[in-house]
């Protein structure tokens, strides 16, 4: 029987690249110690959320790239596959959010964020396709934030044909990297939004979902695994530092 060790987190997230790698690195070694076949992290957890570079020559892309290959290099190491939460100029050169698919030390796939929210759309070029991977005898998808609890009244259907799209594809487990700033106002209201997405999602599509995002005194979304069934395999804290794993088969 197929069986595959899968795991999130909850870590910080800042616009200091160099501090994202202690964290993600972090991440790895208890992943690492834990186990853990594939890690998923939050949104830009390395480069950190909503900023580009000037041009090429901004300092900060060379920084990026050599702090990219440290992970992966680290990952490898520790033997602990990634879905990497950054944001890096795509093949056709525009700044896009996105996730790195980290396999044997390696980018063998990557996802750009398709529903792009407020500000977002100003800094990240908007992704145009879904991204599935064979791995371990799982199909893996991989999603970031709004793509899958998109307010139907500001976005009517984005988030709805992503997911079906998905459904079609029959996937098994659906890896989202968040990235939800305190909700200061209707902290409770977000919340249950995006709980209420995540499990009924994870039950209509028949897939297991893994959720990570950053620490935050206010959460507005939580994070942790969730079943075929809705149900929360296993929960993270809603506001510390944490990491999750589940063996899912």
């Amino acid at each position: 029987m197929k069986q595959l060790t899968i795991a999130g987190c909850r870590i910080p997230v800042g616009m200091d690249i160099a501090a994202n790698v202690i964290e993600i690195m972090r991440a790895i070694d208890w992943a690492h110690d834990n186990q853990v076949d594939l890690l998923v992290t939050p949104e830009c957890a390395l480069t950190g959320y909503l900023w580009a570079p000037q041009n090429r020559q901004d300092p900060r892309v060379q920084q990026l790239a050599d702090c990219l290959m440290q992970i992966q290099e680290y990952s490898l190491l520790k033997a602990v596959d990634l879905v990497l939460g950054t944001a890096c100029y795509n093949a056709q050169g525009e700044w896009a959010n996105m996730q790195a698919f980290i396999v044997a030390g390696h980018c063998v796939d990557h996802y750009e964020k398709q529903v792009l929210f407020g500000a977002e759309r100003d800094v990240y070029t908007q992704g145009h396709r879904l991204t599935v991977i064979n791995y371990r005898e799982f199909k893996i998808a991989g999603l970031i934030c709004n793509d899958i609890w998109s307010n139907p009244v500001l976005w009517p259907g984005e988030s709805a044909e992503l997911l079906q799209e998905l459904m079609r594809r029959k996937v098994d487990i659906i890896v989202v990297s968040a990235n939800m700033p305190p909700a200061e106002e209707q902290q409770e209201l977000f919340y249950t939004w995006t709980d209420s997405c995540l499990r009924m999602c994870s039950l209509t599509g028949d897939w297991n979902t893994v959720i990570s995002d950053q620490t935050a005194d206010r959460a507005a979304c939580p994070v942790g695994i969730v079943g075929r069934n809705s149900e929360w395999l296993v929960k993270g804290h809603d506001h510390a530092v944490d990491y999750f794993k589940f063996t899912v088969s």
